[in-house]
């Protein structure tokens, strides 16, 4: 799986409007990706709930895999986006704090990790300070 920001975004702002379940019962997250099967979508959006719980984006879920790495279980009931999560989220939401972070991300040669994004996120936003005084 190839670690995609729109995916992330979309878990986040579904997590906040608490329209989760909604996401997954109508099956919305196949919107987001592209030339694959509904079930490799699954798949692929629930590795991203995975390593956003890993990363303490989101918290209070849970994400299980098989042995063969095919997932098993899930539970999103109560999940919650962390303060961390949500300064992501404004990030991610803010064009040119986003166009920021990549533009920077990208003239250091850094990938746009979220380790890069978190330490991005202040220098962004006093670059945009700047500009408005």
């Amino acid at each position: 799986m190839v670690r995609d920001w729109q995916i992330v975004k979309e878990i986040l702002i579904n997590v906040e409007n608490n329209t989760l379940h909604e996401f997954f019962s109508e099956k919305r997250y196949e919107d987001l990706i592209t030339d694959t099967t509904r079930d490799d979508a699954k798949t692929i959006v629930l590795g991203h709930f995975e390593i956003l719980l890993d990363a303490g984006i989101l918290k209070n879920g849970q994400v299980t895999r098989r042995s063969d790495g095919s997932f098993e279980f899930w539970d999103f009931q109560g999940v919650y986006i962390s303060m961390s999560g949500h300064d992501l989220l404004d990030a991610l939401r803010d064009k040119t704090i986003w166009e920021k972070i990549k533009g920077m991300s990208k003239r250091s040669g850094v990938s746009l990790s979220w380790e890069f994004i978190k330490a991005a996120i202040p220098v962004a936003i006093q670059q945009a300070l700047k500009n408005v005084s």
